[in-house]
């Protein structure tokens, strides 16, 4: 970096020995929003994201923590590199469970995932909330007493 213009052929010599990684980033800030993958695994960055995201199990009416990630649209049927949107968090049983026979899970544009089993029967899960922990906490006005902890 800070080399200036290099000869065409030096230019091809490196790119044909280098490994190559695509960037995407915001042209105001600067900022990464985006980096090439070509391979099954998610960065750990992104695997960190999803574990962030989903927190607990996203098969239906499970509450165990993330072991496994999985493509929502198979690595094999060529759903390209993974991204957050194509992965979501799984305990062991439900990844199995999702791979079952007759067994399909449909993803929803706001990340909500419906499980629909072999009869029919539907069930849907959503990322975690984390307006939990964001959201600022009442006003004491909106009280009728102030409870005041001491320090």
């Amino acid at each position: 970096m800070g080399h200036g213009p290099i000869p065409a052929d030096l230019a091809r010599a490196l790119a044909a020995g280098g490994v190559w990684q695509r960037l995407v980033t915001d042209p105001l800030s600067g900022t990464l929003l985006d980096v090439g993958r070509t391979r099954y695994r998610p960065p750990v960055a992104m695997a960190d994201h999803v574990g962030a995201r989903d927190c607990t199990c996203r098969g239906p009416a499970c509450s165990r923590r993330v072991r496994d990630l999985d493509h929502h649209r198979p690595w094999a049927a060529g759903s390209g590199p993974p991204s957050a949107e194509n992965l979501f968090g799984l305990c062991r049983a439900d990844h199995a469970l999702k791979d079952a026979p007759g067994r399909r899970v449909l993803a929803g544009g706001d990340g909500s995932l419906t499980w629909v089993a072999p009869c029919g029967r539907r069930a849907t899960t959503r990322p975690f909330d984390h307006r939990v922990f964001t959201d600022p906490l009442p006003d004491a006005a909106d009280h009728d007493t102030a409870v005041v902890a001491p320090f």
